[in-house]
């Protein structure tokens, strides 16, 4: 009778584990304004580098102007600014690049 249950059981949890998808830390396609940190020293498509930089009101920027304003930096009519932040630093002393995604899924409000 108790090896009956464990082989229930085992069929149990192996069905469960069955089910399970694997978890992505960073979806495919990026959230507008999200900020991913990257280990190399440039941006991939889509993302801009956290570098506080200038950026126009209009055009491809539009969404991400939605979001943001002039909250750091740009007279709010013709430009807005990004965030500056600070770099990382990994284990071995190498500097990874923090990226914000211009492009991408709008973000939906809670």
């Amino acid at each position: 009778m108790k090896i009956k249950a464990l082989i229930v059981a085992s069929l149990a949890g192996a069905s469960t584990l069955a089910g399970a998808t694997t978890a992505h830390a960073q979806s495919a396609d990026p959230i507008v304004g999200e900020v991913r940190t990257f280990a190399a020293d440039w941006c991939p498509r889509d993302f801009l580098p956290a570098d506080g930089r200038l950026l126009p009101v209009g055009g491809v920027y539009v969404k991400l102007f939605s979001l943001f304003s002039n909250k750091f930096g740009g007279d709010g009519r013709r430009t807005f600014a990004l965030p500056m932040l600070k770099p990382e630093v990994d284990v071995n002393g190498k500097t990874l690049i923090r990226c914000i995604a211009y492009d991408g899924q709008y973000p939906a409000r809670p």
